[in-house]
């Protein structure tokens, strides 16, 4: 027995066998993904995007926030700047269309480039096979990754990791002669990292985890001459996320701004606690990847008497003692490249998300630093497998079926939005959001009485919910209750003044009914209160065109596509335009909106 152990652990193994081997299983565990239709998140940046449709218009994908579709950013989903990622749909697109089977494909492909690349990686700095090798094979198929790499929207920290993998593999190669660096694969390295950044911003951290790297593992034996050769080297890094900061704030001015006063979830001092204990549930969701989450709602801790706080102290103080005793430089380095990766998701920075939410965590943000305790966990696996091979090999295949099971299970929940979303509230029944994102599927197949029941179950529970009430309105519209509808929009209104989607709907709906009077003076307000409102312009120029009005309808129109380019509806009108100058019935492209 102890010589066919010996025979699955020999020291060197060749990467033909490894890697064919790990790309096989990803597309096994991950198949049934292909099969899964755009979700959430999708729809808004894929199917109703029309800048990724049209390359023309690439300029803006940079100059926009990630969610800035036609103008009207949804009102929690705001302050990001990713135009890598809009460029990688604009790039399906051209291939596939809408196609959602190949939008997975890609996502697919991504994870196996950041798998290979983690081995690569790993393979410079462990001279056995076993650590690179079950730290890849673990990380490949891991269930907590289905979000990033099942759902397409989730594609930002895939694409960020194999840009941040990228990077970290080039600054390795770079440094690998002691008295020289390598200008070449270092230059490559910070390019990379700037292409990370406007991918997703929590690779922010990069620049500490290079300096540690050259610290314990890729310098000299001299540790205060790698420390300072480190910090000299890092500052390009620093530099790069001066400019992104720079760009982002100060040029596009994209940011998530949020009233906080009164809400605890942004006081410093429960930021804390639930920092300390958001490591340990990430953690347990890394060791236990059960019940996974797609809407993970957490209170604010706001003592440090909780349980949950409490054993999260313990956690991170048995952890931090780990590192003190264990005299391995490798361990130490992992050890703090994953405690750094939570920094981006401490919530002292706040991201834009739904109030209910309360401390802000999701699956997704797992997919980086889960790299670093894989590889822990793999180093743990190597050393005491040195004396009881036989009994880790059961264990790797207990932990491969147990892995994969909930990975292949779990990739159905993304089917469609119906199914996702059940699924998600059946999780959290008590969350307004989800109950308007099911009512949106139900009004994407026409079951108008169903989303209307839905939208309604949302407000019950949070009825200044605005985006559910002008869901709700819009579906009265649809259903031909209009003055319910225009009753809903002007309650938003005088809820929030500068609501501009609701005054959209609004005017559009006085348009639908003949009153053009009411329509010309609601989108007039509309771009009083946001000029570059594109919608604004093409309603305006629709209701010139039915009054008679064609010059004004011509330079709406215009006005429209000089704001966005990209936008149909107002290219498609001002063809019908030239085409039917005199026909009183003018038909339009043009219709309300509800919130994604």
């Amino acid at each position: 027995m102890l010589n066919w152990v010996k025979n699955y652990f020999p020291e060197k193994i060749d990467n033909l066998i490894l890697i064919p081997f790990i790309i096989l299983f990803i597309f096994i565990v991950y198949s049934n993904s292909l099969q899964c239709s755009f979700v959430w998140d999708d729809v808004i940046l894929i199917v109703e995007n029309p800048t990724i449709k049209n390359f023309t218009v690439l300029k803006h994908i940079f100059s926009r926030d990630f969610f800035d579709i036609y103008g009207d950013a949804i009102d929690f989903k705001y302050g990001y700047w990713r135009p890598v990622i809009t460029l990688s749909y604009m790039v399906d697109y051209s291939i596939w269309g809408l196609n959602p089977a190949g939008f997975h494909l890609t996502n697919i492909i991504l994870h196996i480039i950041n798998c290979l690349l983690i081995y690569f990686i790993l393979s410079k700095d462990f001279k056995e096979w076993i650590v690179p090798f079950i730290a890849t094979f673990l990380f490949a198929i891991h269930p907590v990754h289905t979000e990033s790499v099942t759902w397409v929207a989730g594609r930002t920290d895939v694409v960020a990791a194999t840009f941040f993998l990228l990077s970290f593999l080039f600054y390795q190669k770079s440094i690998r002669n002691m008295e020289k660096t390598n200008i070449l694969f270092y230059l490559f390295s910070i390019v990379l990292f700037a292409l990370a950044m406007i991918s997703k911003e929590m690779v922010v951290v990069l620049p500490l985890i290079l300096i540690l790297y050259r610290y314990f593992i890729g310098g000299n034996g001299d540790r205060y001459e790698n420390l300072k050769k480190s910090t000299l080297l890092s500052i390009p890094y620093f530099f790069v996320i001066f400019v992104y900061m720079y760009i982002r704030f100060g040029v596009l001015e994209i940011q998530a701004t949020k009233n906080i006063e009164n809400d605890p979830s942004f006081l410093f001092y429960p930021t804390l606690l639930s920092f300390i204990k958001s490591i340990l549930v990430y953690t347990g969701k890394l060791l236990y990847p059960v019940k996974l989450n797609a809407y993970i709602q957490n209170p604010p801790s706001i003592t440090i008497l909780e349980p949950m706080v409490i054993l999260s102290i313990c956690f991170l103080a048995a952890f931090l003692l780990a590192l003190i005793k264990i005299k391995n430089k490798e361990f130490t380095f992992y050890s703090l490249f994953f405690l750094i990766t939570f920094l981006p998701l401490s919530n002292f920075l706040r991201i834009s998300a739904p109030t209910d939410m309360g401390f802000v965590m999701a699956e997704r943000f797992l997919y980086i630093p889960s790299f670093p305790f894989i590889t822990i966990f793999a180093m743990l696996v190597s050393y005491l497998s040195r004396n009881r091979k036989s009994l880790f090999i059961v264990i790797l295949i207990a932990i491969t079926i147990f892995f994969s099971y909930i990975l292949i299970l779990r990739n159905q929940d993304y089917k469609d939005n119906e199914v996702f979303f059940t699924k998600a509230i059946k999780q959290n029944p008590n969350a307004p959001l989800l109950h308007q994102c099911l009512g949106n599927s139900y009004v994407t197949k026409g079951l108008l009485e169903e989303a209307l029941l839905t939208y309604k179950r949302a407000l019950d529970l949070y009825p200044d919910f605005l985006s559910a009430r002008n869901n709700l309105a819009t579906i009265y519209s649809k259903m031909g209750f209009k003055k319910e509808a225009i009753t809903e929009f002007k309650n938003i209104i005088a809820i929030n003044p500068s609501y501009i989607l609701s005054y959209y709907n609004l005017g559009t709906l006085y348009g639908d009914m003949g009153n053009y009077e009411k329509a010309i003076r609601v989108f007039q307000t509309v771009l009083k209160i946001n000029p570059k409102y594109v919608k604004a312009h093409n309603g305006l120029g629709i209701i010139y065109a039915k009054t008679g009005e064609y010059d004004k309808a011509d330079r709406k129109f215009k006005e429209a596509l000089k704001v966005d380019p990209s936008y149909g509806f107002a290219k498609n009108n001002l063809n019908l335009l030239k085409n039917t100058r005199k026909n009183k019935n003018f038909q339009t492209e043009n219709e309300m909106n509800i919130n994604n």
